[in-house]
């Protein structure tokens, strides 16, 4: 329990192979405290948590399904510079958010 509404940052590291301290992914990690919010829905098994999972993996689908539609070359003419570079740029797209995603369903 808090004494006030408030915001923080969570830095979460651990120690490597070479005994050096480093972030795990994602960390830092945000989290708020609202005076609001009902106690229950801050467990994990509380009400909150399966409609956030059930979110996350909707997003997900629709991700991979517009990723893949936009970085498949088949059947488009790849002689066609403006298609090709659709192709080109959905696939840098895909690279640059893979991460992200990763660490969203992690």
């Amino acid at each position: 329990m808090v004494d006030q509404e408030c915001s923080v940052s969570i830095q979460v590291l651990f120690k490597d192979d070479k005994e050096k301290m480093v972030p795990v992914r994602g960390s830092p990690y945000s989290a708020s405290f609202s005076a609001s919010t009902k106690a229950d829905a801050n467990s994990l098994n509380g009400p909150i948590l399966p409609k956030y999972v059930t979110k996350v993996i909707e997003q997900s689908q629709v991700w991979m399904k517009e990723s893949s539609a936009a970085a498949n070359n088949k059947d488009k003419d790849l002689t066609d510079i403006k298609q090709l570079l659709g192709v080109v740029d959905a696939v840098k797209q895909v690279h640059e958010q893979s991460e992200n995603m990763m660490l969203t369903l992690d």
